[in-house]
């Protein structure tokens, strides 16, 4: 793919191939586009934009960690720092925190082979769960750290062909990467209360193919706020799009349920296990997910089928 001359073209181009899961070929799109990001581009982007931008950093430095590219993790955290923009340095200096956490499970279940995923928070200077379990889940996504299903967790082992590579790699400390451990930023977090203009709320829900992960950050921060048609809206927009995620499913389904909207409820859990059994690996037929859903799809029919004759 070539890489986009502007910004804007590559959140685009990252986005597709995030879908994709062309993890290899997202890297080198981002990585040849590097020199392109500047103060000048990036101040250009409006909030929704920057929000885009946030999600696939999230995605970036995750990978950057795996494969121990700390040249480019340390040019964009320069590049962070003088670009003047609190949202875009929030979200780059999270994401180097979370390569840095990403490099030193790496290493240590390198030096712990088959150490389970669950005690890794009372092994590591750094415990926070939700940080630990999605820098795993990249990790094994790129192939660089297996998983193997043990005691309601994973067994965690180095691959044999990444050994050698994990073992050599210089291990990057936290306090070296990022200096201290910052809290999520306010921007990229569901605690953050909603701050979307009508006019961006609007852009942010114009069709867009695949979805958009940007959409459930902020359809998150409603929801947690008590606005939840908005939230719905946001999550619906993407089932309309087809995002290859589950995320807007679960909690649709949860919100319609919630509010008495079965029918809403078996449409949403309908589309999601049409796409298991047309190949969409997000709702794998036959995997924990798909079965949960067909359950609760039974369950939705059975409560409309008794409001119906009630």
């Amino acid at each position: 793919m070539e890489s986009p001359s502007d910004i804007h073209g590559l959140v685009r181009g990252l986005q597709d191939l995030h879908q994709a899961n062309e993890y290899e070929e997202f890297l080198l799109l981002f990585r040849n586009s590097l020199p392109r990001l500047d103060r000048a581009s990036i101040s250009r982007l409006d909030s929704v934009e920057v929000y885009e931008l946030g999600v696939e950093l999230s995605l970036v430095f995750p990978l950057l960690a795996a494969d121990n590219d700390i040249k480019t993790l340390e040019a964009i955290r320069s590049l962070s720092r003088h670009g003047r923009l609190p949202a875009f340095r929030n979200a780059v200096d999270i994401a180097i925190l979370d390569a840095a956490v990403t490099a030193h499970i790496l290493h240590f279940v390198s030096a712990h082979p088959g150490v389970l995923q669950k005690d890794l928070p009372k092994l590591l200077v750094f415990p926070r769960k939700e940080r630990i379990r999605q820098a795993c889940y990249w990790a094994s996504k790129l192939r660089v750290l297996d998983r193997t299903p043990r005691s309601g967790s994973y067994a965690l082992s180095i691959p044999t062909d990444e050994q050698s590579r994990v073992a050599d790699a210089p291990e990057p400390s936290l306090a070296e990467l990022f200096g201290n451990t910052p809290e999520p930023a306010p921007w990229f977090s569901s605690d953050a209360p909603p701050d979307l203009s009508e006019e961006a709320l609007g852009r942010l829900l114009e069709p867009k193919e695949h979805g958009d992960f940007a959409r459930n950050i902020k359809a998150a921060q409603y929801e947690k706020a008590g606005q939840t048609d908005i939230a719905i809206s946001l999550y619906e927009a993407n089932v309309r799009d087809g995002q290859r995620s589950s995320q807007s499913v679960d909690h649709l389904v949860t919100l319609y349920r919630k509010a008495g909207r079965l029918e809403d409820e078996i449409r949403v859990i309908s589309w999601a296990l049409g796409r298991a059994e047309a190949g969409d690996q997000s709702f794998d037929v036959g995997s924990a997910k798909f079965l949960a859903l067909s359950k609760r799809l039974d369950r939705a029919e059975t409560l409309l089928a008794k409001r119906d004759d009630a």
